[in-house]
């Protein structure tokens, strides 16, 4: 004989056992009825607000699953695109707000780094009169 087929009969004897007194003793005390009614209504209500956080949890879960097959979606499509404005990026990262606007988002993005190179274009060049003063 295991450990285990010896301890929880054993086990579930002691607990058995345990409450019986309990209840004895409860009964003794004269416990109104209004008790186990007021605990039931609040035992279900406790698991109406689980039920319910459960259902949000899951919730949660799917509109997460969702915005991530969004960014999949459009990184696979837009590859080009968004290796280009990681090049334009100082820390080489594309910001997650692009992403999430999906292609709109990204072809605006580039268009607009386009757009402020050619404004940004004049002051890029070397002055006319670069004179050395020696």
């Amino acid at each position: 004989m295991d450990l285990f087929s010896w301890s929880v009969p054993f086990l579930m004897e002691k607990v058995s056992d345990m409450l019986m007194h309990f209840t004895k003793k409860a009964a003794m005390s004269g416990v109104e009825d209004k008790e186990p009614a007021q605990i039931q209504e609040r035992l279900e209500s406790e698991m109406k607000d689980a039920k319910k956080h459960k259902f949000e949890a899951i919730k949660k879960k799917i509109r997460f699953i969702g915005r991530m097959n969004r960014i999949l979606k459009t990184l696979r499509s837009n590859q080009e695109e968004i290796l280009k404005i990681k090049e334009m990026a100082p820390d080489g990262k594309v910001p997650i707000y692009t992403i999430l606007g999906g292609s709109e988002q990204i072809h605006r993005q580039v268009e607009k780094f386009y757009q402020t190179r050619i404004t940004d274009y004049k002051n890029e060049a070397f002055p006319v009169n670069s004179r050395r003063v020696s």
